[in-house]
């Protein structure tokens, strides 16, 4: 025969409120989620569930639902956070002049006033690494290695750090030329 309280619950479960959920398997299911993961929120960020004397979970859609709610809105108010430090990084601190007038009709939207994009002003390197080399040269990393072990491309070497000149890569580039002779007719 089983306990009392197990029968109360079964019980209760039939004759309950519609907003009562019990047991993992039924928060699941409205969630849309895993056991696994339950456990996760549960233990990670506050899910709103309580732990019945007998192990079986209880919770309320409600409870949830407003959970569910309240984590969207605190990740949106981080993201808007986000949002405008990085627009008082790159000077753009009043958002009333970030956009010129129209942007919003869609054609100008992301254009700034005083600024042709949000992206920092890129700092052009001298020495670039063998991957970086390659794709510059338009070969193979290995091919970029081929060429500085017989001597033709000159490198820099610091440690274990293989770099290529850009001033030898443009040498390289100008020396390996084909010059065209004009044809005569």
């Amino acid at each position: 025969m089983r306990p009392a309280y197990q029968h109360d619950i079964r019980y209760s479960q039939r004759n309950r409120e519609p907003g009562v959920l019990i047991g993992v398997r039924n928060i699941c299911r409205h969630v849309q989620i895993g056991p696994q993961t339950f456990y996760k929120l549960h233990t990670e960020y506050a899910f709103p569930a309580t732990r019945l004397p007998n192990g079986r979970w209880c919770t309320s859609r409600n409870l949830i639902d407003e959970w569910i709610l309240n984590r969207w809105k605190a990740k949106k108010a981080v993201s808007q956070q986000r949002r405008s430090l990085d627009r008082r990084r790159w000077g753009l601190a009043n958002p009333a002049l970030t956009h010129l007038p129209g942007g919003a009709r869609g054609g100008d939207r992301g254009r700034t006033l005083g600024v042709k994009s949000m992206k920092p002003h890129r700092i052009h390197k001298r020495l670039y690494n063998l991957p970086e080399a390659a794709e510059y040269l338009g070969r193979s990393e290995w091919s970029v290695r081929w060429l500085i072990w017989s001597g033709a491309l000159p490198c820099i070497k610091h440690g274990r750090r293989v770099q290529v000149d850009l001033k030898a890569m443009e040498a390289f580039i100008d020396a390996n030329r084909l010059r065209e002779e004009p044809i005569v007719a």
